[in-house]
């Protein structure tokens, strides 16, 4: 089994940083019932893997992002996120998410650009 040591080294290897952006861009949004998924790109850098997001209960103001994770890396039953953001990035992207939410935007066709 792999030391703690390990995974971290793993870790610091495979994960993304990202350093606060000047541009965040949301966009090919896939609408669900009770939230969806997107594409985020922080100044010009789209990220592969989709975004989701969700506001449970549906309808209310809780809407909040998940980023992309790795599941059991090196073997090890945990996981790990996948990408870094600020926390201030993170926070920009949810407010602007439920205010969409609340003003009726969020569907299939909707994108933003929030510029920090």
């Amino acid at each position: 089994m792999p030391t703690l040591e390990n995974v971290d080294e793993w870790l610091e290897k495979n994960v993304q940083v990202f350093p606060e952006p000047k541009v965040i861009t949301l966009s090919n949004f896939k609408k669900k019932d009770f939230g969806g998924e997107f594409t985020l790109t922080l100044d010009s850098a789209a990220l592969i893997d989709k975004i989701s997001f969700d506001n449970w209960p549906l309808n209310s103001t809780l809407i909040k992002i998940y980023l992309p994770m790795f599941h059991s890396p090196l073997g090890v039953p945990a996981s790990y996120a996948a990408i870094e953001i600020t926390d201030n990035t993170r926070n920009l992207i949810e407010s602007t998410l439920r205010q969409a939410w609340k003003d009726g935007k969020l569907s299939d066709s909707y994108s933003e650009k929030i510029i920090v």
